[in-house]
Order: C-alpha cells, then structure tokens, then sequence
C-alpha cells in the first residue's frame, strides 16, 4: 500500500503526464479490482440513464474505458457525469457553443479548425474515506466529431466506499449545477432559461411589521432542520403562498430570497405560460434530486387557465406521490379567489400564507425615504406619506420616477420638492382614476 501512495503522490505533484505513462502507472496498482469497478459504473449509469446507452471500450489487457460521442456525451457531462463537477471544461465560456455546434453541422470551413483539437487532464487523486480515487478524462475534438473518455479508477478495497462517493457526487454535482449564480426559468416546457442572481439586501423592502423577519426565519427553519423533518416522519417539504394587491413586493421578495439563499437552488415557474403535467413532474423530480431547493409559481390563480397541467397532477405533486424531498415550493397570487380551495385552505400542500397588504403610512415613509435619500425634506417626507393611502410600493416608486422625469424636463439636475408635488398629482389623479374605472367593485 505504501508503494501505491507514493504512485499517486507522485501522479499529483506531476503535470506532464502522458496518457499511456499515466493509465500504465496507476492500473499496475489496481488492475486486480478493475472488473469491479467497471461493474459497479455500469450498474450506476444503468439506474440513472435507463433510456441511454454508453460502452466500455476494452483498449489493453489493463485499460478500460467509458466512451460516447456527440450530444449525448454533453447531456451527460450537463447533467451527472461523476467527472464533470471535478474536470470542468465550461469554465471556458465558448466550451458548450463550441461543441454543440460541431456535434449538429458538418465540419465547415466557418468553423476554421484544420487540426485536432485535443484537451487533456492527467487526473484529479481524491481521498475519500480513506480510499484513493482517480477521476481520468480526455476529450478529443477531430474532423468529425467530439469523442471523449472518461476513467474511474479506485484503489479499492473497499468498493462501498467509491460507491457512496458516487453518489455524494451526484447529489452535489445536482446542486451545484442548479445553485451558484443563477436561476433557472421555465415558461412552457422542461428547457429552462437562465436569470443572474441579483445581490439584493432583505432591507430593499417594506413589510409589515414582523411578516418579513416571519417569512425569512420560516424558510431559515425548512433548509437547517432537516433531520428534524426525519425525526418526526414527517415529508420534508414545505410550502408557502404569499397574496395581496399587485404592486406590493411579491416578485420582489421572491427575488431577494433567490439573493439570500444563493447556496439553494432557485427555479421559477411563469403559471400563465402554457405547461403540461408532465413538464411540471421533470422539474419537482430533477430539483428533488438536490435534497434542498425552491421553486417559484408566480401567478398560481392562472396555473390552470391555459396550461394543460391539471389540478389533481399538481395535487399529487404537492401531496409527495411525485418526488418533492428537499423542496419549497413558493407560490404568488393577487387572486386567491380564483384558487380551489383544495390547494388554498390545506396544509401539508401550502402550509404557512402571508397577505403582502399596501403599506401603511409608516411603511410609506420607509418606501419613499429608500427612493428619495436625501433629495427629499422630513417634512415633505411626512406630508406625502400622509397623502398617499391606499398607494401600492409600486406607485411610491414611480412617484420617484416621475419626479426624476420632472426634474429632467426642467434641466435641474437634482429632484426639488417642486417635482415631487407635481408628480404627486399627476399621480394622484391617476390612481384615483383606476379606483373608479377599473376596480371591478365600483
């Protein structure tokens, strides 16, 4: 065993390593458990990746290798590839573009490539639980296509010990690749688009009183007390509605939670686009997988308008017959009216809902001092607050726009409290305007 420790110190520290050098050095060591361990990938890609096929390639009396080609080998380097979390070829930014395009054309002369393309890593030695493991990977890009190799290779005694490593990658990877810097959008089908996390503070908006701390440590509670959840027998799931008037910080607020959990995996569903049952089932069951996410429905009252999901698929994924281990699920309406009591008034589906209500004048004062700073007099501060019930967070702030726009038309270059009054009645009139012609109850 010592001899083999140094094999794979030496392997580390070493950077120029050939493909034959390197396999050759490291599987004189573990030849004896290859079969296993070719056994043991097979079985893991078969349980994963029921619907697709990848073949051991045997090259030499001590190589053994996992080859595919083209666009199914960069879905499974998206998606679970033991390898791609550790040897991360997308941290080049042209990577993905640059290989999806020539694995669906033809090589042509726009792409400008002449010779093999060829990138190399000589292996990544992990220590887990004692056991060395050496993840391989050579990708090749020539004429034709993209092929690449990927080896697993473990010093292993212990094969439960590579394969619970297995499977803490996985988990990982599915986290990771779900996390970090962005949030995940779907509109009408499985292929989501991407939103930069934004680095929002929780003092950007205005609540009130206690129902913001509530929200927070609710959700603070769901993600750090999992094996409480266990403990009890009880699903680990959680679900939450937030309702109330437009214009009062729904969005926002799911918005500032995707800035203050940016460990946890953030997806958005857009209800009134259209989506089917099973569309809705591939994102609770891929986020399940990361055991600790949030998904967002915003506009839950129009989920069944024009989408083909139904409410009873939707009941069975709340109820925990679909996989939703780990998941918050965050939904908005202005219209609970419109929601069947069967997901509205039922705990265990959405167990804790907050009414976001149109800030009292206290609340106000607070919007408007976040938008006026120092532009903006105590007195005048409290004699707009005063003015302004009924007003949604949404008209406070264009009150500051329109002030902007004022000040502009009048070549100042600051806001005067000249332009806040006259933004005020514009929109004043205006918002007394919507009350009578567009309230439904008048």
């Amino acid at each position: 065993m010592k001899r083999l420790d140094s094999t794979f110190a030496n392997l580390s520290d070493t950077k120029r390593l050939g493909r034959s050098l390197l396999l050759g050095r490291v599987e004189a060591h573990v030849q004896t458990s290859m079969a296993s361990v070719r056994s043991l990938v097979q079985s893991w890609l078969k349980d994963r990746f029921p619907e697709r096929k990848f073949d051991f390639v045997h090259f030499s009396e001590n190589e053994d290798c996992l080859i595919s080609k083209g666009k199914l080998l960069l879905d499974f380097l998206k998606e679970k590839t033991i390898s791609h979390e550790i040897v991360d070829p997308f941290l080049d930014n042209h990577y993905e573009w640059r290989m999806s395009h020539i694995v669906t054309r033809k090589r042509g002369g726009e792409l400008q490539i002449s010779d093999p393309r060829i990138r190399h890593h000589f292996g990544i030695i992990i220590d887990w639980q004692g056991t060395k493991i050496v993840v391989l990977k050579f990708p090749r890009l020539d004429a034709t296509m993209f092929t690449q190799t990927i080896l697993l290779l473990g010093a292993v005694e212990n094969l439960e010990a590579l394969k619970e490593f297995m499977r803490e990658l996985e988990l990982f990877n599915a986290s990771r690749k779900k996390a970090e810097s962005y949030i995940e959008c779907y509109n009408n089908d499985s292929h989501p688009g991407r939103l930069p996390r934004e680095n929002l503070r929780w003092d950007e908006i205005v609540l009130q009183d206690g129902v913001l701390d509530d929200i927070r440590e609710d959700i603070e509670s769901f993600f750090n007390n999992s094996h409480l959840y266990r403990r009890m027998g009880v699903p680990y799931k959680r679900g939450i509605i937030l309702t109330g008037s437009p214009g009062n910080g729904k969005t926002l607020l799911c918005r500032i939670i995707a800035s203050n959990f940016r460990q946890i995996p953030f997806a958005v569903i857009l209800a009134g686009q259209k989506m089917e049952n099973g569309n809705l089932d591939y994102i609770y069951s891929d986020y399940s997988r990361c055991e600790g996410a949030i998904i967002c429905i915003e506009d839950l009252d129009t989920m069944f308008d024009k989408s083909e999901v139904t409410l009873s698929g939707f009941l069975n994924i709340l109820d925990g017959i679909k996989p939703t281990y780990g998941i918050l699920t965050i939904a908005t309406t202005n219209k609970p009216g419109k929601i069947d009591p069967a997901l509205l008034r039922r705990p265990s589906r959405f167990d804790r809902k907050w009414v976001i209500h149109d800030p009292n004048e206290d609340g106000r004062r607070h919007i408007l001092k976040l938008y006026f700073r120092d532009t903006i007099g105590e007195t005048l501060l409290r004699e707009i607050a005063a003015k302004t019930e009924g007003w949604s967070a949404a008209y406070l702030k264009e009150l500051f726009i329109t002030s902007g726009f004022i000040s502009v038309r009048d070549s100042s270059d600051s806001i005067r409290p000249e332009h806040i009054r006259g933004a005020y009645e514009l929109l004043n009139s205006q918002h007394t305007l919507e009350k009578r012609d567009f309230n439904p109850a008048a």
